[in-house]
């Protein structure tokens, strides 16, 4: 049976990016935190079904709510970075990025994470215009980056769905695992997480993924706290984004309840463990 990822973005509900408009981070040390709420309804469910996780935790969120590492830690699920300040890593310069990178590191070991060998971008802002970030990754010594999406607007439409190796100018290397897709009309549709998970019929979803595990290919799952939550806040927002963060919220922990008991999830450095990344196939075109 092949064991897919399972991967939790822990960041606030009002982190959300280019919302500039209507609320800015100085405005976030004085909203309500209900990080906790969302994450204990999570680990719960987690614990209830055996599944463990990879946690990419966000810096700030880490400094404002001190006891979401150790419970994570507690449960025994993997610590992650998710940077520090929630910013699009292709709105830093490389300097901006590693100092942020190291920061947000650097808090997550002082709340208990050992070894965190593992990095996602806000926003999957690792594209083609930031594809740099994977090189600093890379010599800063991380295992693995789960920051880039095979798709368009966000994303880079041309990358490899699934795991590949990256090479940076030092001879170090990191493993590269974006979210999988379906190739629908032309274009890549997105299912196993966020908006497209909460839209899209569990069944179709439980087949899609089925259908790659058929094929020894684990697939990568991703939610947020704030989509688990009973009753999150809402932010005035632009329609597009509106309802890209809101549609169908309440759909999240059912049908992520559903995929933890049908499906086998673990961190993903418990995955990579029983891989060799020398196999994998190197990208991206650089």
């Amino acid at each position: 049976m092949v064991t897919n990822a399972l991967t939790v973005d822990v960041e606030e509900w009002y982190h959300i990016c280019d919302a500039e408009p209507f609320i800015s981070p100085a405005d976030w040390p004085s909203l309500p935190s209900r990080l906790m709420i969302g994450l204990d309804l999570l680990l719960a469910d987690l614990s209830k079904a055996g599944a463990r996780a990879t946690f990419f935790v966000l810096g700030d969120s880490a400094a404002r709510t001190p006891r979401a590492v150790p419970s994570i830690l507690s449960a025994g699920h993997e610590i992650a970075s998710h940077g520090y300040s929630h910013k699009q890593v292709y709105k830093m310069s490389p300097e901006e990025f590693g100092a942020d990178l190291d920061r947000s590191v650097g808090i997550l070991k002082e709340q208990g994470a050992k070894d965190v060998r593992g990095f996602r971008a806000p926003e999957w802002s690792i594209r083609a215009d930031s594809i740099w970030a994977l090189d600093i990754l890379a010599r800063r010594g991380f295992r693995y980056d789960s920051s880039v999406y095979p798709i368009r607007i966000i994303g880079m439409p041309a990358a490899r769905p699934g795991l590949w190796r990256v090479s940076s100018a030092n001879g170090r290397s990191l493993v590269e695992w974006t979210p999988p897709v379906r190739r629908i009309l032309g274009e890549n549709l997105p299912f196993s997480g966020g908006l497209h998970l909460r839209l899209l019929p569990y069944k179709v979803i439980a087949r899609w993924i089925r259908e790659l595990n058929d094929q020894g290919v684990p697939a990568l799952v991703y939610v947020h706290p704030w989509e688990l939550d009973p009753d999150p806040p809402r932010v005035k927002l632009g329609a597009v984004k509106r309802f890209v963060h809101y549609a169908r919220i309440g759909a999240a922990r059912e049908k992520l309840k559903r995929l933890i008991s049908d499906f086998r999830f673990a961190p993903i450095a418990a995955i990579l463990d029983d891989l060799d990344p020398a196999a994998l196939d190197e990208g991206p075109e650089r």
